[in-house]
């Protein structure tokens, strides 16, 4: 299989084009077949997740105040309430990229992404 050639070229600090290095399909990150996100500082990390199709987040609060898991596009079943030091795990079946946040504090946001 051909590797994938990707470049990028971004504004530097001064203003001029900074050339990032190439990067390949081995650099690229893996999907996993569980993750843990901890809530913490109100917010969650890490604040993406590329996963597998019929994979598992687990959800791991360590703020004092309770925070929901809430999808944004009703994707996947969320997570009413996380008490402190609570945890509880979603398994995602259905491939595609869900947006979700906190419904208590609407600022906190993540995004899973599950692939086949």
């Amino acid at each position: 299989m051909p590797a994938i050639r990707t470049a990028a070229i971004a504004i530097g600090l001064l203003g001029g084009p900074l050339l990032l290095a190439p990067c390949t399909a081995r650099d690229l990150p893996k999907p996993v077949t569980s993750a843990t996100v901890t809530i913490e500082g109100f917010q969650f990390q890490p604040a993406s997740v590329l996963l597998k199709q019929g994979g598992s987040v687990t959800f791991v609060n360590k703020d004092p105040a309770p925070h929901t898991v809430t999808s944004d596009s009703k994707g996947f079943a969320g997570i009413s309430r996380l008490l402190a030091d609570e945890r509880k795990t979603l398994v995602l079946t259905a491939p595609g990229v869900q947006n979700y946040h906190c419904d208590i504090h609407p600022s906190m946001t993540g995004t899973i992404t599950v692939v086949k």
